[in-house]
């Protein structure tokens, strides 16, 4: 299948419409099963594949803790902003990876 063409502002509004609740019935599925063409936007969605078993949910019905809830919301930050994606943090520059694996230009750790 022919990856997904998405921009950041677009994969930013799925994470923030599956954080309140209100994405389309398999909008979740479809961004954790279909690859995405940018392959910066590809690596977010290879990460977000297994924040339920990372960061497992404490309470039923909950897709994972709050932890995970926490680096989500940090990436929705990341992708309204015109920085490069990374974590909240200092800089840190490409040859160095992340604490959650995605390597990047210079980005904040």
């Amino acid at each position: 299948m022919k990856p997904v063409e998405l921009t950041r502002q677009e994969l930013a509004k799925i994470l923030e419409d599956f954080l309140k609740g209100s994405g389309t019935r398999w909008e979740w599925d479809d961004f954790l099963s279909s690859q995405i063409a940018d392959e910066n936007l590809e690596r977010i969605r290879l990460r977000y594949s297994s924040l339920d078993t990372e960061f497992p949910p404490v309470q039923n019905g909950h897709f994972c803790s709050e932890e995970g809830l926490r680096l989500i919301k940090g990436y929705i930050v990341e992708l309204r902003s015109t920085r490069n994606i990374g974590v909240p943090g200092k800089m840190r520059q490409s040859n160095e990876p992340r604490r959650d694996g995605i390597m990047g230009s210079t980005e904040r750790a």
